[in-house]
C-alpha cells in the first residue's frame, strides 16, 4: 500500500531526516506526471539536467550549501517553465533557459549577485512545496496530488 493508510505511517519521526542545507532553488519544470524517476539525470529534459549538473559542478565554489528541488508549477500558477526561486533569499528569477544555466549559476550562486540576464523578483508570503513525483516515489504520486488539493481548499476557505 502506498496511500496514507499504509503500515509505516506515523511509526518514526521525520525530525532531521533531511540533509542540512543553507540555500534552497527550486526550479519550475513541466508537470510531475511527465517526469522520469531521475528527471535532474534525464538528459531528455536539459534544462533541469543541465542546472542539476552547473549546481554540482560549482559545489566547491558555493557558498552556501544548495539544495535543487524541481517542481510542477507551470499549470494553473503565476510560475512558467524556467522560472527559478531561491529561498531563504525570497527571489524569483523567470525563464531560464538552457543556454543561461552557467552564467545564472556563476552569478547568482557561486558570486551571489543579481543574475546578469534577468530581473530578480521579490517573492513574499509563505510557499508549501508537496512532492507528487509518482516515477520515483509511488508515495508521493498517491498522496502528493490529494495534499495539494486540501492545502488548495483550506488557502481558499480562509482568504489566504
Amino acid at each position: 500500500d502506498v496511500g496514507f493508510d499504509r503500515s509505516e505511517m506515523y511509526s518514526s519521526s521525520l525530525g532531521n531526516t533531511v540533509e542540512y542545507y543553507e540555500r534552497h532553488v527550486f526550479l519550475c519544470y513541466k508537470e510531475p506526471l511527465d517526469w522520469p524517476a531521475r528527471l535532474e539525470n534525464s538528459v531528455d529534459d536539459p534544462l533541469p539536467y543541465l542546472l542539476s549538473a552547473a549546481i554540482k559542478s560549482r559545489k566547491d565554489h558555493l557558498p552556501l550549501k544548495t539544495r535543487l528541488t524541481i517542481y510542477g508549477g507551470s499549470n494553473g500558477t503565476e510560475f512558467t517553465d524556467g522560472d527559478v526561486l531561491i529561498f531563504p533569499e525570497m527571489i524569483k528569477y523567470k525563464g531560464l533557459k538552457e543556454s543561461d544555466v552557467d552564467g545564472f549559476v556563476e552569478d547568482v550562486l557561486v558570486q551571489g549577485k543579481p543574475w546578469a540576464s534577468g530581473i530578480p523578483e521579490s517573492l513574499v508570503g509563505a510557499y508549501i512545496f508537496v512532492c507528487a513525483h509518482a516515477s520515483r516515489d509511488k508515495r508521493c504520486g498517491v498522496c502528493g496530488p490529494v495534499l495539494v488539493e486540501k492545502f488548495k481548499e483550506e488557502i481558499e476557505s480562509r482568504s489566504l
